[in-house]
């Protein structure tokens, strides 16, 4: 009865059990034997003193580690033997696999261009490329042929990585995505027949009168992230909150600290014309736009009232030194604030912010985030 072990009754099912359900109970059975060396040795690990003797520690370090590469290699095999139909689907980018339960795929829209890398469609992270090379080249080949592949790949990596700025600590990592979020896909708005895909590039206009077949009309690419949008009559609003983001929807981005072609706030688009969709206002705001929501409009004066939060850094304040109004114990005017946006319909251009009210604010002191602090509640 030691941790770990199978019972009596557990052997006799296994006994009679045949083929793929004999497979799948020895190996959850071998998977919880393997857990009970592990935590036989933690215990061990909890006696007084165990972790000073240099052999122990190290026979217990290596039992933790075999076992967990043991358990990992059945849970593997285990999913090969499921019946469910999501375990053993393919990968693909545009060819996966797929499962699908009392559901119709009527169809697929892919990507249009200017709304993926070419270089990389799948946005793969350079350390994954490079382990993908690798395995290739380890997979067959002589020694040499599989050293030549390596140095190929790796030196192919670093050549494109030398030009790129150095990555902060969060973008570090296996699991990065590349280029992080450039062309990742955001909300959904819709207008009589007509989609509007937003997307951290721009956003994607399509024809869906023909349910089972969406066109794509247009496509705006306009670089700036978020991407959220909203529609009101023939006005589009576009949330945009990227440093990288241009006035002019340039491609080519923003590296300066201070910048007069930096954009980040809503941009506004007149679609009238579905198939040319143009930009005719902006609204520069301090942390960007990271939501935004329609809270009225048009009115009888011909406006809409639009509410946006933006949660990115504050701007300099050489660049918008609005966000750094000295109110009184308000030092950080754009901090747990939102904007109130007034957009004339007739002339969206002249779009601004008409209020920034401060979340959570005292009403006596104006000191920001003005929750209890402590002491007698009142």
């Amino acid at each position: 009865m030691m941790m770990g072990m199978a019972t009596p009754e557990q052997m006799a099912e296994l006994t009679a059990a045949e083929s793929t359900a004999f497979d799948r109970l020895f190996l959850r059975l071998m998977i919880a034997h393997h857990e009970g060396a592990i935590e036989m040795v933690e215990h061990l690990l909890d006696q007084p003193g165990s972790a000073y003797d240099p052999v122990l520690y190290e026979f217990v370090g290596d039992v933790k580690n075999d076992q967990q590469v043991e358990i990992e290699r059945m849970h593997a095999l285990l999913v090969t033997l499921s019946d469910d139909p999501r375990a053993n689907l393919s990968p693909g980018l545009y060819d996966a696999g797929t499962a699908i339960k009392n559901l119709r795929l009527v169809s697929t829209q892919t990507k249009p261009p200017g709304f993926i890398d070419p270089n990389n469609p799948g946005e793969v992270p350079k350390s994954k490329a490079l382990s993908k090379e690798t395995t290739e080249a380890d997979t067959g080949g002589s020694e040499k042929s599989r050293e030549e592949t390596t140095e190929k790949a790796t030196e192919e990596i670093t050549k494109e990585s030398a030009d790129e700025p150095k990555a902060k600590p969060t973008e570090g990592g296996s699991d990065r995505r590349y280029p992080m979020l450039s062309f990742s896909n955001t909300d959904m708005a819709f207008s009589g027949d007509a989609l509007f895909a937003g997307n951290y590039h721009g956003f994607n206009v399509y024809d869906i009168a023909a349910k089972d077949e969406p066109r794509l009309m247009s496509s705006v690419v306009c670089p700036g992230g978020q991407g959220d949008v909203s529609v009101v009559g023939d006005l589009l609003i576009m949330s945009v909150q990227e440093t990288r983001s241009r006035l002019d929807c340039g491609l080519q981005g923003i590296d300066e600290d201070v910048s007069d072609e930096r954009f980040r706030g809503i941009r506004i688009f007149d679609i009238s014309d579905l198939q040319a969709p143009k930009q005719v206002g902006a609204v520069q705001t301090c942390r960007g736009s990271h939501t935004h929501s329609v809270v009225s409009g048009p009115s009888a004066d011909g406006k809409i009232v639009v509410y946006n939060s933006g949660t990115s850094s504050i701007r300099e304040r050489d660049e918008m030194d609005s966000c750094f109004d000295e109110s009184p114990g308000d030092p950080r005017t754009a901090l747990f604030r939102i904007d109130v946006i007034e957009i004339p319909v007739d002339n969206p251009a002249a779009a601004r912010i008409v209020s920034s009210p401060a979340v959570f604010a005292d009403n006596e002191t104006g000191a920001l985030a003005g929750l209890w602090r402590g002491g007698d509640h009142g």
